[in-house]
């Protein structure tokens, strides 16, 4: 790498890739939610990712005794199962010949062959396998831009604009605290 210093070089070469896909997805809801949530209740679902990808990684690492090559699958499977859910919203309707290829029943072996063929390709072609390193981690390292500098301004503001932004959900009560409690009905539509 030409104008990269020598720790910047192999920090480009070390397979991070697979921890940066897996904090994506939920550094991406909180960055999207986040005048509605606290930043504390991500850690649980932060450490669950973190911990998924980090476990599938380890096994087929002791499996293929490369840690690389072992990344990227880690990778592309985080990539599909993060993905899944968007890909199905979009395919929902689709239909041929009046049959709905919409369905968890059709998108998922065509997934699941999708990724085992990436899978293969990847198994041989073990020579790309420091370019691959190189294109994931950057391409993992741009998808955290965004949702981090959406949660760095978001930390950055004023401490009043802060504070009137931790009143996330008002206190709704049905009646006031020493007051009587509401009346309330229940309506059954019986033989509509």
């Amino acid at each position: 790498m030409i104008g990269v210093g020598p720790r910047l070089g192999r920090v480009a070469r070390s397979p991070i890739h697979p921890l940066l896909f897996a904090l994506y997805p939920v550094l991406s809801l909180v960055a999207w939610n986040i005048q509605e949530i606290y930043l504390f209740q991500t850690v649980r679902s932060l450490l669950a990712s973190l911990l998924l990808v980090g476990a599938i990684w380890a096994v087929l690492t002791a499996v293929l005794r490369d840690l690389r090559v072992a990344a990227l699958l880690t990778s592309l499977a985080a990539i599909v199962f993060f993905t899944y859910g968007h890909l199905y919203n979009q395919v929902e309707d689709l239909t041929l010949a009046s049959v709905n290829l919409g369905r968890h029943r059709f998108l998922v072996p065509a997934i699941g062959l999708a990724l085992v063929a990436a899978w293969a390709w990847v198994l041989r072609s073990r020579s790309r396998v420091a370019d691959l390193t190189r294109a994931f981690n950057l391409l993992g390292a741009a998808l955290l831009v965004v949702p981090g500098l959406s949660i760095l301004a978001f930390l950055a503001r004023p401490a009043a604009s802060v504070d009137e932004a931790t009143t996330r959900i008002p206190d709704v009560r049905l009646s006031p605290p020493d007051g009587p409690a509401p009346d309330i009905l229940y309506i059954i539509l019986d033989g509509w």
